[in-house]
């Protein structure tokens, strides 16, 4: 919502640069205040290569945002909720308690009642 929100006032490249360099600053600030030091290390391929996919996902993703309608990424959330929790079940064969499928069936009906009065829903 926020993204959609700033790209009425600036465009996607300036949100993905603030994500990236605002996560960067809180970062070097914790690390300083937690160690006393910042350590940058270069010779770390995949990092780089995983920092430089990210940035090219938030990009399209506030281009997309930016064009699309922000409702269909907020159902991203349950439904991947719910998949993580069939397939750690079914691939993994892990017992889900039933508070967990509670838990599933919950999240997808709250974002899925989008806050719609109760009279109106039925």
């Amino acid at each position: 919502m926020l993204v959609k929100t700033a790209s009425t006032m600036v465009d996607s490249a300036i949100i993905s640069f603030a994500r990236f360099f605002f996560g960067v600053i809180c970062l070097v600030l914790y690390l300083f205040i937690r160690d006393g030091k910042v350590e940058i290390r270069l010779g770390m391929k995949w990092i780089w290569i995983g920092a430089a996919g990210k940035a090219v996902n938030y990009v399209f993703e506030n281009i997309a945002l930016k064009i699309g309608y922000s409702y269909g990424n907020i159902l991203v959330q349950p439904v991947q909720t719910v998949v993580l929790l069939l397939a750690g079940s079914w691939l993994f064969r892990e017992r889900i308690a039933p508070r967990g499928w509670i838990a599933a069936v919950l999240c997808v009906l709250v974002v899925g009642w989008n806050g719609t009065p109760l009279d109106e829903a039925a």
